[in-house]
């Protein structure tokens, strides 16, 4: 990383980094060609494209999205699919690679309101976010570490139900 940023000309660095690189990068001379920008624009075209074809649904079934991987080392669904799986027309799709630990996936056969469905093309992905009522998004538990997920779930102008595990979740500060 330093020998990339010595050479740079200019640095842009997200928000919730800002933190991470005055800590850990204020003594290096490359220092002060860092600037703290975030996204400047999430736009909605994709929303409207999507809206002209919207689905009429005649459920009283509540579906909730979660994509992207879940490495349980950084993000835990249980609190989240515990709460949710209380109310009863909710169902949830998490879509992504499926974290390999045997606890989680016997944990998640236990919930009939959740289907694990492994990585699919990103042009599926648009199509089930923007089926989908709500987003669903479990926070990280490293500060410095923004899902892009966020950033896409955003564009969607979609409702999105983030559950974080601290008051760091760098989800927190664009939701």
């Amino acid at each position: 990383e330093s020998k990339l940023l010595e050479n740079a000309d200019s640095i842009i660095v997200m928000k919730s980094s800002e933190k991470h690189h005055f800590e850990y990068s204020s003594s290096c001379e490359y220092f002060t060609k860092m600037k703290v920008l975030d996204i400047p624009a999430i736009t909605l075209q994709n929303r409207v494209k999507h809206e002209e074809n919207k689905l009429v649904q005649n459920s009283n079934t509540i579906e909730l999205v979660y994509i992207g991987s879940l490495p349980l080392s950084i993000r835990k669904p249980y609190y989240g699919l515990d709460l949710l799986k209380e109310i009863d027309n909710v169902r949830i799709k998490i879509v992504g690679p499926i974290p390999e630990s045997i606890k989680y996936l016997e944990y998640c056969k236990g919930l009939e309101h959740v289907s694990l469905t492994g990585s699919v093309p990103h042009e599926t992905v648009g199509t089930l976010m923007h089926e989908a009522d709500i987003l669903l998004n479990f926070g990280n538990n490293i500060a410095e570490m923004v899902p892009s997920k966020i950033f896409e779930y955003i564009s969607c102008g979609k409702p999105i139900l983030s559950f974080s595990p601290n008051n760091l979740d760098p989800s927190i500060y664009y939701l």
